[in-house]
């Protein structure tokens, strides 16, 4: 029985590329080969095709695989290496790789074919314009957001405030519920001198006022600030109040002397680019202050990313596929923190005295109070003493009432579930196979926070509720006798996790670049060795080899599926192109009932769209359109009826 050995062919491939462009199949004259070689057909130059065969005992060769990066993709061959080099002469580029993808389709759970998708990682430059172009969007948002307030409900202005699931704005007093335990959080302080940064339109100033001496408050937004400045005329204290335009990395802290004891830096931080650009800002604040406290808050938890967004897709009754929710999770346009990032930053910054990790202490269930959490770090605080507390002195209980009812120690430590995220959580820990000890039963019986209370000062306790930085599936109670309460800080191991395990990186979902690129591309390459998809990383995943891990390269997913729908006249395609400009998806993959929300889209995107629409269409529409019409038909037959109502209006800044 013949050996069956791994063997290269030397097989002439006649209807190649190459050959093609020499001449017709059987014409083409083979070069290097000489005339006597040709009427022969012996001692013929043979060429190496690159092809792993099998040698069968038949005789016949079989395919194993190639043996080089040469790929084939509907008829043609490819060299990934060729495209390769062709992406790197884009400026602004320091790494690429190009791999074939078998890619999904998120709607009929198919596969789509294989498709050329590009992955490269920018350089320094880049990387800074794109922060400004970030940064460019938000401001555009939210001059967008702040041109129209009201100058009466100056106390209460929450306009913006929209919920992930519905796409409807929070109701008021959920949104109330939200703010008063931040405003409660920061009297705690007693502050006489507070500087914000993000100020918006004064939700937190205008209730902080009377209890501090000044108020610096800075904004990105040149409507924020005007309003801002329209307000302290209209109250009659404008000596009271510094309102300054300015980005977070464009603070005069010259101007400003170390001259206020409170930072606040309330639901911003989510609109910085990257980490790394939160961090320069928080060092630059800590050196800034002689001391007092800076509060962070309504920080997105990173570590609820995944979870988050399986909570959206299942109550949009969308198909719970890790694929899926991946998808969604790496488009992520705001930026969300690890806890652990702060417990390490501490270590590193001797001048913070203190840090606490505290949950959202708002009654109603949703993203707000689900998936965030406070920061409050204490700057050098003279006679500021905490009591250490090692995290692993915390027990794990699920059946409190029975516990604390036993209890008879003046202080213990506990490790509860969050009852607001357990559900959700649970079941997508499920999905990774990663299950906890914690029955249906048992998630039902949980207590919140309000009833944790309770239940404490029953038995004559008072309890402190704190985030777990380990674990987000759990609240860590410190409960001690009434009266002998004190401070306590948790204790945490500094752990050596890289930027990415702490944060995700919003900057890079821009995609500023990719129609560039693209273009670029096809100026050098024939049309089918251009990438369909453009992908930007922060790094290209290694092995342990110091190779390109393959297999951790995220997935592009299509979304259309069988009920695919072509725009069918002129405002459908000019609001297609729209979308695929906005959305950065191929056309036609994108149908006129096709949801923008479900598709990729957001609230930063909503306000782009709503720019695009007014250039193209000379329409003026605002969000809650947006939010009540999800996808191009419903956009369509919106401008088609009301366009005697839709007229651009005249530049109008408040009511």
């Amino acid at each position: 029985m013949p050996c069956r050995r791994l063997v290269r062919t030397r097989l002439i491939y006649w209807r190649s590329h190459f050959w093609a462009q020499v001449g017709e199949f059987g014409e083409c004259e083979l070069p290097f080969q000489t005339q006597d070689e040709k009427k022969h057909g012996t001692h013929a130059r043979l060429y190496k095709t690159g092809d792993l065969v099998r040698w069968l005992p038949d005789g016949n060769l079989e395919f194993i695989a190639r043996n080089d990066t040469q790929v084939k993709i509907r008829g043609h061959r490819i060299e990934l290496g060729e495209i390769e080099n062709t992406l790197m002469t884009f400026p602004g580029i320091k790494q690429g790789v190009v791999v074939p993808v078998s890619i999904q389709n998120m709607s009929s759970h198919s596969k789509q074919g294989t498709h050329l998708v590009a992955y490269y990682v920018k350089d320094n430059v880049m990387q800074r314009k794109d922060e400004s172009a970030y940064l460019a969007e938000w401001e555009n948002l939210y001059d967008h957001e702040y041109a129209q307030l009201d100058l009466q409900k100056y106390q209460e202005n929450i306009k913006g405030w929209n919920s992930s699931y519905t796409s409807a704005p929070i109701p008021q007093s959920e949104m109330l519920e939200w703010r008063d335990p931040t405003l409660a959080r920061i009297k705690k302080f007693n502050p006489k001198r507070i500087l914000e940064v993000g100020c918006g339109s004064g939700l937190l100033l205008f209730n902080l006022l009377d209890q501090c001496q000044h108020y610096y408050a800075t904004d990105i937004s040149g409507n924020s600030v005007r309003y801002i400045q329209k307000i302290i005329e209209q109250l009659g204290c404008p000596s009271k109040v510094t309102a300054m335009k300015c980005a977070a990395d464009a603070i005069p802290f010259d101007e400003l002397r170390k001259n206020y004891d409170t930072v606040v830096l309330n639901s911003v931080v989510q609109y910085f680019p990257g980490l790394d650009y939160f961090e320069k800002r928080l060092v630059e604040l800590i050196d800034s202050m002689h001391s007092g406290q800076i509060f962070i808050g309504d920080v997105r938890d990173f570590r609820l990313l995944d979870c988050f967004h399986y909570a959206i897709l299942k109550f949009k009754n969308m198909h719970l596929d890790l694929s899926e929710i991946h998808y969604f999770a790496s488009r992520e346009k705001e930026l969300l923190i690890s806890p652990h990032y702060f417990i390490n930053f501490k270590k590193n910054h001797p001048r913070i005295s203190s840090i606490q990790l505290l949950p959202k202490l708002s009654k109603a269930t949703n993203e707000m109070s689900c998936y965030r959490y406070d920061v409050i770090l204490s700057i050098e605080e003279a006679g500021y003493v905490t009591t250490k507390v090692e995290h692993t002195k915390f027990t794990v209980v699920i059946d409190l009432p029975v516990f604390i009812k036993k209890q008879k120690e003046a202080c213990f430590y506990i490790q509860y579930p969050n009852q607001k995220i357990a559900q959700d959580y649970v079941e997508y820990r499920s999905l990774l196979n990663k299950k906890y000890d914690l029955s249906q039963e048992d998630i039902q019986n949980l207590l919140t926070v309000d009833q944790i209370q309770h239940l404490f000062n029953h038995y004559g306790y008072d309890v402190a509720c704190h985030l777990n930085a380990l674990d987000p599936l759990y609240l860590n109670l410190i409960a001690h006798k009434k009266g002998t309460a004190r401070e306590v800080e948790i204790s945490y191991k500094k752990t050596n996790m890289s930027s990415t395990g702490y944060a995700n990186s919003p900057v890079s979902n821009l995609n500023l670049y990719n129609e560039s690129i693209e273009r670029h591309l096809h100026k050098y390459l024939p049309h089918y060795m251009v990438p369909r998809h453009f992908i930007s990383l922060d790094k290209l995943p290694m092995t342990i080899n110091g190779k390109i891990d393959q297999k951790a390269l995220p997935r592009p997913v299509l979304l259309s599926g069988d009920n695919y729908v072509a725009p069918r006249n002129e405002i459908e395609s000019k609001l297609c192109d729209i979308f695929v400009e906005i959305l950065r998806l191929p056309k036609e993959k994108i149908g006129v009932r096709d949801n923008f929300f479900q598709m990729g889209g957001n609230s930063l995107l909503v306000f782009k769209l709503i720019s695009k629409i007014d250039s193209s269409f000379n329409y003026r529409m605002d969000a809650s359109t947006i939010f009540s019409h999800q996808n191009i038909e419903n956009i369509s037959e919106y401008i088609t009826s009301s366009s005697s109502h839709l007229k651009k209006e005249k530049n109008v800044r408040f009511t």
